[in-house]
């Protein structure tokens, strides 16, 4: 060949098509923005006094402000907010992908759903508080025993837990079972307008933990057609309940931000009369395996929890697969981050120094 004619040129490269014109090409930017409830507290929300001296490092805020610091900072609706920013460069979408939470909401909390009303033949409707604190379903039914038992004609009343037969030898294996084991007879239910009993809300929270049923309220199956009851419940001496108990507070908490949400053209929200605006993620506390095997299955069949971890606090992890992305201005950086959880009901997962629910959690950048 004349490599040297003027019209000459390499046409190897054409044929095999490595002479296209080509672009260059790399995954999107991103960075990670790991938050802890415990930033909330500083050193500078501490003072000196005769008692100890300034806390001049934040790993010794973060320990000492749940049990030193006004209670009422709780990491349930919490807000960091910083005199610099968060993030460094430019970003259009931010995501919760993962998030840590230490769930230490008791099983029965004062003032959310303590409260078990009843009418008892020759008393009349009255209600007794359940101590607060972590229960398995043997240890809730010795609580509602000794409760009742404090009412007038009721000082043999026994409440079974599931899977446990009665007096006469009667079993259950969903819900609790419940006797009077005298002449008194009862039912549980919600009081009439005028009966001095207050606590409907936090009974109905209750009826949840406890699998209350119709027959626990005097109630036959089915009910009626089109309407809701309106005639007294037809008292009992002796009753068990089909419906399987709920040994957990809420099904889920939904992690809530109006900051990071704020660019976010459509919001995200619920069916709830109440809705919430901004939701960046639901952690559903049933929807992974606490133990090995066990998982929230457990013996007699139709309890939907593992007994021996439901009596305590618990730990886990939750991490998204597909991010719910907010969109986000390329020309602000976060310096306030605000977060709150909130339950199935609509309210705040409840938090107090003795049962204080924390969390550490990933919000991922990209471009």
């Amino acid at each position: 060949m004349d490599v040297g004619a003027d019209n000459f040129r390499f046409t190897l490269e054409d044929q095999n098509g490595r002479n296209k014109p080509c672009g260059t090409y790399r995954k999107a930017k991103t960075c990670e923005l790991h938050i802890s409830s415990l930033d909330r507290y500083k050193p500078t929300d501490f003072v000196s006094n005769a008692y100890f001296a300034n806390f001049p490092v934040q790993p010794l805020s973060q320990c000492a402000g749940p049990n030193l610091l006004n209670g009422n900072q709780d990491a349930t609706t919490m807000q960091i907010q910083t005199s610099r920013s968060l993030t460094q460069g430019y970003f259009s979408r931010v995501a919760l992908t993962q998030m840590n939470l230490i769930y230490r909401v008791p099983t029965i909390a004062q003032g959310i759903n303590a409260r078990l009303i009843m009418f008892v033949t020759g008393v009349g409707w009255t209600s007794v508080l359940l101590p607060q604190g972590y229960y398995t379903p043997a240890s809730l039914a010795a609580a509602v025993t000794t409760a009742v038992q404090t009412i007038a004609g009721l000082g043999a009343f026994v409440c079974y837990p599931p899977g446990t037969a009665n007096a006469v030898g009667q079993n259950n294996n969903q819900g609790f079972g419940f006797s009077t084991n005298s002449a008194t007879t009862m039912y549980f239910g919600f009081p009439p307008a005028g009966s001095g009993v207050p606590g409907s809300g936090s009974f109905a929270r209750l009826v949840r933990i406890l699998g209350l049923d119709r027959a626990c309220f005097g109630y036959a199956t089915p009910s009626p057609a089109g309407s809701q009851e309106t005639v007294a419940g037809t008292p009992w001496t002796d009753v068990r309940s089909q419906r399987a108990c709920t040994m957990l507070y809420t099904d889920y908490i939904d992690v809530i931000s109006a900051n990071l949400t704020n660019y976010k053209e459509s919001k995200d929200t619920n069916t709830n009369i109440q809705a919430s605006l901004g939701i960046l993620g639901r952690i559903w506390l049933t929807e992974g395996k606490l133990s090995i095997g066990g998982g929230f299955q457990s013996t007699p069949p139709g309890i939907p929890y593992d007994a021996a971890l439901m009596g305590g606090p618990i730990a886990f992890t939750k991490e998204w697969k597909s991010p719910n992305w907010c969109q986000w201005s390329p020309n602000q950086t976060i310096d306030t981050i605000d977060i709150t959880l909130r339950d199935m009901f609509g309210g705040g997962v409840p938090w107090s120094q003795i049962y204080p629910t924390e969390f550490s959690a990933t919000l991922t950048l990209t471009e």
